[in-house]
């Protein structure tokens, strides 16, 4: 059985004693003994609940898939993924039509993944073919169990405040958006340096810098989080611009004390609580979170009544991040960020006059201590070493948060990190103070004085307003009366695949999806009687906020 050199630069068949095995690169990618034993004793092991995605790699001489096939539950789907070329065309040529879709590239078999719904991703390697390219097959499999994980949250999260949310657009529709100022004008003015706030523990030591040197205040576009708005304000530092994305009431208890009527300019999710604008008494500008892909989204969009739109990061210190970087003018103005810990230290979560911090204090008795402790013992709180060497406290989620920011900022120019503690985010350290003695000849600028013009006009949002009221009635009235339904149109014909209802239905379902994208079942309209009355009581609940 011994090859040349030329023999191997192919994949070939070669007689065992059990039937065939393949050598490739001066490697046997089977055990001459029993070719098909090591995979099928895997298999055999595996348990595979439904709603998996089955990740073959290196499928070869597929030995396996009929048993494999066998294990699978309900749901479940089998993709195959080869990144050597050479045996990706002998697969290829070993397949059968009947064969699950292989791939051999990253790009293509995502997009098959986000085709699915599925729960889980399950790896199963077919061969030693996989050494050949070891730490991608790693990447693609972990990047799919990323991904699949991010979809199972992002779908309960839209399961949860899904509802939530579309209660609120419609809210800031009414109420907010025809003051607000058009955000694409501020995109690119900003020329002195940014400083972005959170409200974590390193947000002390710059406020403590920025108190000592008030030039420095100067010098900086402060953009705050609206959870460190108060500790900035009661230490009687000038903020530009909070940003505003929390969508429930408990967010109001950050506009307490010194933030209520504060007038500072704010940058609002058209998802977030539609009252916060009114406590601050400011002005505002509107982007959208895009929590679910909705055609809806594009009617607001031809009405004119769609602000620009942000990625949904979850958190609203990273979209603050990523507005600090669309507001500066260039590239060359730096970007500061402080109290973006997404950790906390032992006793303490949050910056000293956060309204977390405060209500710690006015809490506290006797039995009740000001140290959080509590929050660095809960049980799947992670310890690690963030940066200065300074032991850190987190969470999935906040390490998750953080490695989202990695993602998406670590690249960028001129981004600074001013923290002096907090997990690691990979953007280079600078020290705050270096713009104490910049020549700013911006330093009285404002955003909320930098000429943009309004959004819209009140008539165009109440020509939308009173649209969608009669869309929805019209809807109420067919789901609750059918054919009977003033609203029916009879001249509409039944065809083999719906009826003329369903077909009403279908036109005015088609680009409202807000009506069912939180049910567990609302990733796809369907018609069917339970379908259809949980919408008919959405609508009522809607039609209230109309």
């Amino acid at each position: 059985m011994e090859q040349t050199q030329s023999d191997n630069k192919k994949p070939c068949l070669i007689q065992c004693g059990q039937g065939f095995c393949v050598s490739y690169q001066n490697r046997f990618l089977y055990s001459k003994y029993g070719p098909d034993r090591a995979v099928k004793a895997v298999i055999q092991n595996l348990a595979i609940a439904p709603d998996s995605l089955v990740l073959v790699c290196s499928p070869c001489l597929w030995l396996g898939l009929a048993e494999l096939t066998q294990k699978l539950s309900d749901n479940c789907k089998i993709a195959c993924l080869e990144l050597d070329k050479e045996l990706y065309s002998f697969a290829k040529s070993q397949a059968k039509d009947d064969y699950p879709p292989l791939f051999d590239n990253y790009n293509d078999i995502l997009n098959y993944t986000l085709q699915g719904n599925f729960k889980r991703v399950i790896r199963v390697d077919f061969s030693a073919g996989t050494v050949f390219f070891k730490d991608q097959y790693d990447a693609v499999t972990y990047n799919l169990q990323q991904i699949v994980f991010a979809n199972i949250k992002n779908r309960l999260t839209l399961v949860n405040f899904g509802r939530l949310f579309s209660k609120n657009v419609f809210k800031n529709l009414k109420s907010n958006i025809q003051n607000s100022l058009d955000l694409k004008s501020l995109f690119s003015t900003v020329t002195k340096p940014v400083l972005v706030c959170g409200a974590g523990e390193s947000l002390d030591v710059t406020i403590r810098q920025l108190k000592d040197n008030p030039q420095l205040q100067d010098n900086l576009c402060i953009i705050a989080v609206d959870a460190a708005l108060q500790c900035l304000l009661d230490n009687k530092i000038k903020v530009d611009a909070v940003v505003a994305v929390e969508s429930q009431l408990a967010i109001e208890k950050a506009y307490i004390g010194s933030a209520k009527d504060c007038r500072v300019f704010m940058f609002c999710d058209l998802t977030s609580r539609a009252h916060v604008p009114v406590l601050s008494g400011s002005n505002t500008s509107f982007f959208l979170s895009e929590y679910a892909d909705l055609k809806f989204f594009n009617r607001l969009e031809r009405s004119g009544l769609l602000p620009p739109v942000l990625a949904p990061m979850g958190s609203v210190g990273l979209v603050a991040v990523d507005l600090a970087l669309r507001l500066r003018k260039n590239e060359d103005i730096p970007v500061f960020v402080t109290g973006l810990d997404f950790s906390y230290s032992r006793g303490k979560t949050h910056a000293q006059a956060s309204h977390a911090h405060k209500g710690k204090i006015f809490g506290s008795d006797r039995f009740n201590a000001i140290d959080n402790i509590a929050a660095a013992c809960n049980e799947g709180t992670i310890s690690l070493q963030g940066i200065n060497g300074v032991t850190v406290f987190t969470t999935r989620n906040l390490k998750n948060y953080a490695d989202l920011f990695v993602q998406k900022f670590s690249s960028c120019k001129n981004l600074f990190d001013a923290r002096n503690q907090g997990i690691e985010l990979n953007i280079l350290p600078k020290d705050l103070t270096d713009c104490k003695d910049l020549k700013c000849s911006c330093s009285n600028f404002k955003l909320s004085d930098a000429g943009s013009p309004r959004f819209c006009s009140q008539d165009k949002v109440n020509a939308f307003i009173n649209d969608e009221r009669q869309a929805l009635e019209k809807l109420k009235s067919l789901l609750s009366y059918g054919k009977d339904s003033p609203y029916y149109d009879n001249s509409i014909q039944d065809d083999t695949q719906y009826t003329s209802l369903q077909k009403q239905l279908l036109v005015l379902l088609d680009e409202r999806e807000y009506l069912y994208i939180h049910f567990p079942d609302g990733q796809k309209l369907r018609l069917d009687g339970d379908f259809l009355k949980r919408i008919r009581i959405e609508i009522d609940f809607f039609l209230k906020e109309l």
